[in-house]
């Protein structure tokens, strides 16, 4: 703007209403652990438990453990969740690899479909290597694959998902294509194959597209609006199948159905273009002149089966403890470390191995650094094996990690029976709706917010001596009175005791850690100047002012500045200081008796 010497008016505008957030969200779930099926070694999203169920099944305590327990209680409650589901490099996909396979004997030509598992394919890399040793030719016969069908996780628990395509004749006036229903079946409850998806219009044609132009071509359609299965397609070889059917010029090749051999809707049989080739069929009656009936053939419009899925070995490196391992330090799937892409609050144990324990205390506080690990002590008998394996197995002194004892028996509704359960599987049922209700700020326990129930029996209730061995160990217990059963502290690991010892201080430190850095994030490119650095020092204290008026903090204030040298090297600092409010723990009564 031009400064003038001469009386005048000058205007400057400076922008404060940036609006950042004060929360994001609901309260995230980070768990890694067994489930009957789904995508497996990725993370995934999780909103809802019946997007839990359709996706990863139901817990079970034998095949899943008490991870996946705590993932529904967490949903159930109002929270959010990644989770990725450990599974063995070895396990495999149950496939259906649909193929023609063209037999030219002599003079006579048959078409004949089938269906296959692919052998191995533990991979979409491994199963794209073994479509591409294609074509096969044993005989007088050629097999050329069309794709192959997958689910979108590997496991055992696919074996039984079918599929099944019909020839659509009634668009044979539409299209010079022909078109097909390719339709979906998996077990109801009882075990009975029903319809679960479809029916799809498709044409087996990579160009063939609707009135809207949007493509049918069948991979196309089943990998967009299909929810249980994928398609790997070969779109290499129609031409040659086509050409093998009828390889007359005078031809629409388009016009040819490669599964059945029946002909476009009104065209006659003298003018039809699969004169003189046989499809096979496993079917023995009802076939038309043209069909001829093969045990290698599939029957196409009956429900075909993918099959081949496996778990894997769960061995060695590839253990259920092993994978776990890998996967709560991000090893598995790397997205897990993302602290900007991914914001995790909370991890939970589920009566995991020590190792397991270790590795999440490990992501939560030297990998990561935003979120806090709760383990349990595992299933003990009392009081004093529980501070044992506290002492010996989960020594960490880490403000990341929290540790908790006892366990409970609980009814599973899922399997009908009692299943034994650590105090974290009630932590997933308090901590989101205490978050969403309260704030983060708010302690979890005490004879207020932290009172358990649903439970029929617990392995212990310390007194009051083991109350104070248990909390010098910074080990959190759920104690007892005439009135209630509720957790009794919210200590974090640290065994140095300072504010940071405190769950609830760790959590609203953490929280506002990730808002600022969010804020500060924003002027990242913007100019090195004064106009710059009081935008930046009124809304960060704009944006801390709600951590007093939420009571967190008795006072918190922020301070952006850079001095010469940072300036010359582009750096910007933001200097945060805070004194947590802290809560009531002891109440000293004092009686006094005047005469």
């Amino acid at each position: 703007m031009t400064q003038y010497l001469h009386p005048s008016v000058a205007s400057r505008i400076i922008d404060n209403s940036f609006v950042f957030e004060t929360a994001i969200g609901s309260t995230v779930l980070f768990a890694c652990g067994m489930a009957q099926k789904g995508p497996d070694n990725i993370l995934t999203m999780l909103t809802t438990t019946d997007q839990a169920n359709f996706i990863f099944g139901e817990p079970d305590m034998t095949l899943t453990g008490q991870t996946l327990y705590n993932v529904y209680q967490w949903l159930e409650n109002g929270g959010l969740v990644y989770f990725i589901r450990v599974l063995p490099v070895d396990a495999c996909y149950a496939t259906a690899l649909i193929s023609l396979a063209l037999d030219q004997n002599g003079s006579v030509k048959t078409v004949i479909p089938t269906v296959s598992p692919i052998v191995g394919a533990s991979s979409l890399g491994a199963m794209q290597t073994i479509l591409g040793a294609h074509p096969a030719t044993v005989g007088t016969a050629t097999t050329y694959p069309i794709g192959a069908i997958y689910p979108d996780g590997r496991g055992q628990a696919y074996n039984g998902l079918g599929f099944r395509i019909e020839l659509l004749q009634s668009l044979d006036s539409t299209y010079d294509f022909r078109t097909y229903t390719f339709e979906v079946s998996a077990p109801n409850s009882l075990g009975v194959n029903v319809i679960v998806d479809g029916p799809f219009t498709v044409a087996f044609e990579p160009t063939a597209r609707d009135r809207n132009r949007e493509s049918l071509y069948w991979a196309n359609v089943v990998n967009k609006y299909s929810t249980w299965l994928t398609v790997l397609d070969v779109p290499t070889y129609y031409s040659t199948i086509r050409s093998f059917i009828n390889p007359s010029l005078n031809i629409d090749p388009l016009n040819i159905d490669i599964f059945y051999g029946q002909e476009m809707k009104g065209v006659l049989p003298a003018n039809g273009v699969n004169q003189g080739v046989l499809f096979a069929t496993p079917l023995t009656a009802g076939l038309s002149t043209n069909q001829v009936t093969s045990p290698l053939a599939a029957d196409l419009t009956a429900i075909n089966y993918l099959t081949g899925g496996t778990d894997g070995t769960w061995t060695g490196g590839q253990s259920e403890e092993a994978l776990q391992v890998l996967a709560y330090t991000g090893q598995i799937d790397a997205n897990a470390t993302d602290k900007k892409q991914y914001l995790f609050d909370v991890m939970l144990d589920g009566n995991c191995p020590a190792s397991v324990k270790n590795a999440m205390s490990t992501m939560a506080g030297s990998i990561r650094g935003d979120c806090m690990a709760m383990l349990d002590c595992g299933l003990q008998a009392n009081a004093a094996q529980t501070l044992a394996f506290r002492q010996s197995s989960i020594s960490m002194s880490d403000f990341h990690t929290a540790i908790f004892a006892q366990d409970f028996n609980v009814y599973d509704a899922y399997s009908g029976q009692e299943i034994r359960v650590t105090t974290p599987y009630f932590l997933a049922s308090k901590i989101p709706p205490n978050d969403n209700q309260f704030g983060i700020q708010w302690s979890f326990s005490g004879p207020r917010r932290g009172v358990l129930s649903g439970f029929d029996a617990i392995n212990f209730l310390p007194n009051e001596t083991w109350k104070e061995i248990l909390y010098d160990a910074q080990i959190n217990y759920v104690e007892k009175d005439p009135k209630r059963i509720n957790i009794g502290c919210q200590l974090t690991s640290q065994t140095v005791a300072s504010a940071l010892s405190k769950i609830n201080n760790v959590r609203a430190l953490l929280q506002i850690v990730r808002q600022v850095e969010a804020m500060v994030d924003e002027y990242r490119d913007e100019f090195q100047d004064a106009t710059t650095y009081a935008s930046m020092n009124y809304n960060l204290n704009e944006m801390l002012k709600v951590w007093t008026s939420n009571r967190t903090c008795s006072s918190i204030s922020g301070t952006v500045y850079a001095s010469d040298y940072d300036k010359q090297q582009n750096i910007a600092r933001c200097q945060v200081e805070m004194v947590f409010t802290g809560l009531i723990e002891r109440v000293f009564n004092d009686f006094i008796i005047n005469k």
